[in-house]
């Protein structure tokens, strides 16, 4: 994973101080811990406690994209240079996930006593109406912008690599090639990419197989271009007058308009930790409501893999999301109150909604207004530098390779405006200029004492909320233990077209669980391991013991 000598340590640091938080309960409180030594599990996670010269490193889905990370920062690049250069290589080495033509949402915490910085680059809708899927993607401007604020090295030589994988090519995984089957129109009727627009990948009208070797000649001719001309050229130079000639709805004037915005996550707390996440239109708020709300529930008294367990998070799960779908929408358009919402006194309220005994009718106001489930697939990224300064950064294209448009340039165009709203009810409407709602939550914890800090975030779509919670409300249950948190099995719930439904990973409960859930009017349904239940991307520092641990889900695999 990196140049540096990987060490297993006998005790890990204990994440987020849980277990303290544990063993001061008395008996009555504790988590009851019967049988769950019989629970199998997914044997997917590493235990690895990585330790790095200079206390650094990056935590990504792609090996290309994490060694141009760690090679920043052995050059002396910060945590923001090493965020910067792996989304770029991202782009490239898993075009599926983010690009050029998509965008994002980045936390940047310089220290653990400070406020994290927010930025917002997510696409925005063009000024024409949506004749295309396609929004103004502000991904290079936001890369720009921020590197403006926190950048030491050139930008130039941050987009080198991206460059060198772009024209030199690199094999193809299963993932890609998964993906790529799936998408083209060749062998899926419903498949969004034409071959004959993306020959790198469909060569002679077929997609790519593992194994073999993907150039990309177009995508790095345009990185070039950036590199040469500044990343500026995409949205007011040549490359801006290509794209807007191009086949989606997006003008010049689209392109030059676009800003980055600047505004403050949403933050709470767990278990006495305090919480950052994407603020508003992303979904960090609804994250830090079900967290709170599983505090205040007491969700740590329920075994993971029991009915009730599964039936109190979906309860909380509904509450949070149809609160998300009264309430999120984008902040220059509806007012927002993030500190109301993530309030303990507002969290308190939603949970006393909560339905113990029986299934909640929310999931039936959510198909009144269901949003496309949008962001199918994102990539998270995570990097500390040597001096403990923290990125945690969620890029997309909203789903597997966006609009599945590919431009003249080399990159597809992402499909943010399915993302809207279909009835334009508020505060998800549509309108010219406006950042849709999306499930996105990158996310930084800090611990009580400030001595250790988490940054994590995960794909999934509307899914990644419950993905990122379930697995620290876990967490909790394990005794502050993170690896077997992040390794045991998932489930997820449902409630749309007014049918709830709980979708399990195969080892997660057994047959009896499943009868109780059917007896509490759950659909109970089966489905194997693997990005459809998140691939979370999660680096912790630990400051005193000043090592960094990396411990990634390996599910995306």
């Amino acid at each position: 994973m990196s140049r540096n000598m990987i060490v297993v340590m006998s005790m890990i640091a204990v994440l987020l101080l849980i277990t303290a938080f544990i063993m001061t309960q008395d008996n009555d409180g504790e988590p009851a811990t019967d049988g769950s030594d019989d629970t199998e599990t997914n044997d997917e996670v590493t235990e690895d406690v990585v330790e790095f010269d200079g206390d650094y490193g990056v935590s990504t889905s792609n090996e290309q994209a994490q060694q141009v990370g760690m090679d920043v920062l052995d050059a002396g690049g910060n945590a923001v240079d090493a965020a910067i250069a792996v989304s770029l290589t991202l782009g490239v080495t898993e075009p599926y996930g983010s690009g050029i033509g998509g965008g994002g949402a980045m936390l940047v915490l310089d220290n653990p006593a400070a406020d994290p910085d927010y930025y917002d680059y997510r696409e925005e809708s063009p000024a024409e109406g949506r004749e295309s899927q396609a929004g103004v993607p502000g991904f290079l401007r936001g890369m720009e912008h921020i590197h403006d604020e926190h950048g030491s090295l050139p930008l130039e030589d941050l987009i080198e690599p991206a460059i060198e994988y772009a024209e030199e090519g690199f094999e193809v995984d299963y993932m890609l090639a998964n993906r790529l089957e799936y998408a083209g129109t060749i062998n899926q009727p419903d498949g969004r990419i034409d071959p004959d627009a993306a020959e790198e990948f469909y060569p002679e009208g077929m997609a790519l197989q593992e194994g073999q070797e993907l150039v990309q000649p177009r995508l790095a001719e345009t990185l070039r271009q950036l590199r040469d001309e500044g990343f500026e050229d995409f949205y007011n130079g040549e490359l801006a007058s290509e794209i807007a000639g191009d086949r989606s709805s997006i003008t010049e004037d689209d392109l030059d308009n676009y800003d980055v915005l600047e505004t403050e996550p949403a933050s709470g707390s767990f278990y006495g930790h305090q919480v950052y996440s994407g603020g508003p239109p992303t979904s960090g708020v609804t994250f830090i409501q079900m967290l709170q709300m599983a505090e205040q529930l007491e969700i740590y008294e329920h075994e993971p893999d029991s009915a009730s367990f599964a039936h109190l998070f979906a309860q909380i799960s509904d509450v949070a999301y149809d609160d998300r779908m009264s309430n999120i929408g984008d902040p220059n358009d509806v007012d927002v109150d993030v500190d109301d919402l993530t309030s303990e006194e507002h969290t308190q309220g939603l949970a006393d909604e909560v339905e113990t005994d029986e299934v909640s009718v929310a999931g039936e106001e959510q198909e009144m207004v269901s949003e496309y489930s949008g962001d199918g697939n994102t990539t998270h990224i995570v990097v500390v530098d040597e001096e403990g300064r923290m990125v945690s950064a969620t890029n997309t294209l909203s789903n597997f390779f966006g609009s599945g448009e590919m431009t003249d340039a080399g990159f597809f165009l992402n499909d943010v405006m399915s993302n809207f709203a279909p009835e334009d009810l508020p505060p998800n409407n549509y309108d010219s200029g406006k950042r849709a709602r999306s499930f996105i939550a990158p996310s930084i914890f800090i611990s009580e004492e400030q001595e250790t800090v988490m940054g994590l975030g995960s794909p999934g779509g509307r899914r990644i909320p419950q993905i990122m919670g379930q697995v620290l409300m876990n967490t909790v249950y394990f005794d502050g233990d993170i690896y077997e948190a992040m390794n045991y099995p998932r489930f997820v719930y449902s409630g749309q077209e007014g049918v709830d439904q709980i979708i399990i990973e195969g080892e997660w409960g057994d047959a009896e669980t499943d009868a109780e859930l059917s007896e509490l009017d759950y659909i109970v349904e089966e489905r194997p391991t693997d990005v459809f239940f998140g691939g979370i991307q999660l680096l912790e520092v630990n400051y005193e013991d000043e090592t960094v641990e990396d411990i990634n889900d390996e599910r995306r695999d």
